[in-house]
């Protein structure tokens, strides 16, 4: 963590036990809502079981039935258990192997810095504190700081598990990356999880989607200037790799996916979004606190979003907070699953035959014209955890005011984390949702080659891991 960050840091610590001690007087969006009760249980379902009976005995076709929860793990297991034994492309699983993910990165200058979820222990699941920092790790392996690479090329990003339970040991969800690409290419990815295992399509898709986008054809897509094209051929064939490596691995991604959010720039060829979810993207000028551009997020209050699911066999149920927003969730009709809030995603099986696409939306973005003076526009790319309780202007506001004070982007993306984690203790007590918050200034080419100044020579040995650092 920066120094210009420790200040803010201590006070969240100092404030920490109070916070605790509302846990249970907070009411919020999340809070509210018990773990289980949006994937499993789902109320009101009308004459799945047959008709119930009244008071007097007699049937009652009318009533609604509660469902057991039971039943409907059971049919969800049972769903999981049947994508298992699927017949999968293994020459596509052999190619993107631990190992061949690795290897990708090296020629040409390329390199990849992502998240580093924490060591396997030799016995029991893996675990994460509450509010612990991701340290990050970098393909290929070099003897340099992947965070002193990060700040010598003027980026700011930090990447937090939060707190969803008094005992939650869970491994975060969120993660990121951050790869230079052969051919004068940067991707910049922020990615969510969900469900069971989230945190592992949201990770493995932060290092396959750059993996995608470097491979042949994407290569040629890019060349020709085919930047859409190459962005949805990408995530397709993400998508791919999630399902071909769940059924190897048994992963669960029937209730488990990711948003994912990928912005490519090359300074002569401009900057493109490619998303799905709500993983939101914005390009602000960092002079004036204003927000140039931003995405939109997948929700079903889109019209055209809400009429695609819908078309396709999903049905909503809307939920008002105590702080007078209404919150609509996606299922599958007359099933309690998945109970997710966006209309496209990654993973999330069980509703890719119902209109929850993993086929991004693409926009490309227009650059403000360079004058003398003028600061180069600022990519800024979070999880919720910070839009939730934080609009797109006022995180611009924010950054224009730090960066004012003289603090770096690195500071600058820890203090959005500490403000944004204020909030959700404002408003939920001790639940938090993780938090990664992405900062890159759009001046010519951001990512310089490795082996490039103090700090980052490259190890002769590409075929092992890569450097952590700590």
């Amino acid at each position: 963590m920066s120094k210009d960050a420790q200040v803010a840091e201590s006070g969240e610590t100092g404030s920490k036990n109070e916070a605790e001690d509302d846990d249970n007087k907070k009411h919020g969006r999340r809070s509210a809502i018990g773990q289980q009760h949006w994937n499993f249980v789902r109320h009101s379902l009308k004459h799945i079981a047959g008709a119930t009976v009244t008071t007097e005995g007699a049937p009652d076709p009318e009533a609604t039935v509660v469902v057991s929860s039971t039943r409907f793990q059971a049919e969800a297991e049972e769903c999981q258990q049947r994508f298992w034994a699927e017949d999968y492309d293994k020459r596509l699983a052999d190619e993107t192997t631990e190992q061949g993910l690795a290897v990708a990165w090296g020629d040409r200058g390329s390199w990849q810095i992502y998240g580093q979820l924490p060591v396997k222990h030799l016995f029991g699941p893996e675990a994460e504190a509450p509010f612990s920092v991701r340290s990050f790790k970098l393909f290929p392996k070099s003897r340099g700081d992947p965070m002193a690479l990060l700040a010598r090329c003027g980026i700011g990003v930090i990447n937090t598990k939060g707190k969803k339970g008094l005992m939650d040991q869970k491994l975060g969800q969120d993660n990121f990356s951050i790869t230079r690409l052969p051919g004068g290419w940067e991707a910049f990815c922020v990615m969510d999880g969900h469900g069971g295992d989230g945190h592992w399509p949201s990770t493995r898709a932060v290092r396959t989607t750059p993996y995608f986008l470097s491979q042949p054809d994407c290569t040629k897509m890019l060349e020709a200037g085919k930047v859409e094209a190459a962005l949805q051929h990408a995530f397709l064939e993400v998508e791919r790799d999630l399902e071909v490596h769940a059924r190897r691995e048994k992963i669960k991604i029937f209730l488990s996916g990711s948003t994912a959010s990928c912005a490519l720039w090359h300074p002569n060829h401009g900057l493109w979004i490619g998303y799905v979810g709500d993983s939101r993207v914005a390009l602000v000028d960092p002079a004036e606190g204003s927000v140039l551009q931003m995405t939109q997020d997948h929700k079903p209050d889109v019209p055209v979003e809400r009429a695609r699911i819908m078309l396709h066999g999903c049905c909503l149920e809307s939920q008002e907070h105590a702080d007078g927003t209404t919150e609509m969730r996606i299922f599958v009709k007359d099933k309690p699953y998945p109970g997710i809030t966006m209309t496209r995603s990654l993973g999330d099986t069980c509703v890719k035959d119902h209109g929850v696409l993993a086929f991004p939306e693409v926009v490309n973005w227009p650059m403000p014209e360079a004058s003398l003076g003028r600061q180069s526009p600022l990519l800024i790319m979070a999880s919720d955890g910070l839009w939730e309780f934080i609009s797109t202007e006022e995180v611009a506001s924010m950054v224009q005011r730090f960066l004012a004070q003289g603090l770096s982007l690195q500071a600058t993306a820890e203090q959005l984390s500490h403000i944004s984690r204020t909030k959700w203790r404002e408003n939920e007590g001790s639940y938090c949702d993780d938090i990664t918050v992405l900062l890159v200034p759009l001046t010519g080419s951001v990512l310089l080659p490795l082996g490039e100044g103090k700090g980052v020579s490259v190890c002769t040995d590409r075929f092992n891991d890569g450097c952590i650092m700590t």
